[in-house]
């Protein structure tokens, strides 16, 4: 009678464990992550901004973009993988040249980077950006004028 019991107590213990495991699991895969959010006011002069911490921002210099963005616009960026980037993306990236900071439109993408454009320009750039360069793609401008 004791050896049942025994044998019982087991299995009910052992089911309760399965079960919270199985319980624990499916809440880590089924619920999504809550992002991780921060305090972003100084690019919002002041104002209370609390953006995704994979949303990035940086105020642009004279990249000879036109209309679209101006020196000292709010860009707002994030990273992506370079397959993501295509013909008409603006990306942000690092000059191979001078390694200053440049956002430019993407007029191409092969195998050795990307070729890119500034919007006021006929000319592409004279360098094909490589993807070791790449910064992020630009997904929004703050216009400050």
């Amino acid at each position: 009678m004791r050896k049942k019991r025994s044998r019982v107590a087991g299995f009910w213990l052992a089911a309760i464990v399965i079960v919270g495991i199985g319980t624990v699991l499916i809440v880590l895969v089924l619920i999504p992550p809550t992002p991780t959010l921060l305090n972003r006011s100084a690019f919002f002069y002041g104002y209370a901004a609390y953006i995704d911490s994979d949303v990035h921002f940086t105020v642009a210099a004279d990249w000879n973009m036109g209309h679209t963005i101006h020196p000292f616009d709010i860009i707002i960026w994030t990273n992506v993988n370079k397959e993501n980037i295509h013909s008409g993306d603006i990306i942000l990236y690092e000059d191979p040249n001078t390694g200053n900071v440049v956002a430019h439109r993407v007029i191409a993408v092969n195998e050795e980077g990307f070729k890119t454009r500034a919007d006021n320009s006929e000319l592409p750039d004279s360098y094909v950006v490589p993807s070791s360069a790449l910064i992020g793609k630009v997904i929004g401008v703050l216009y400050t004028r």
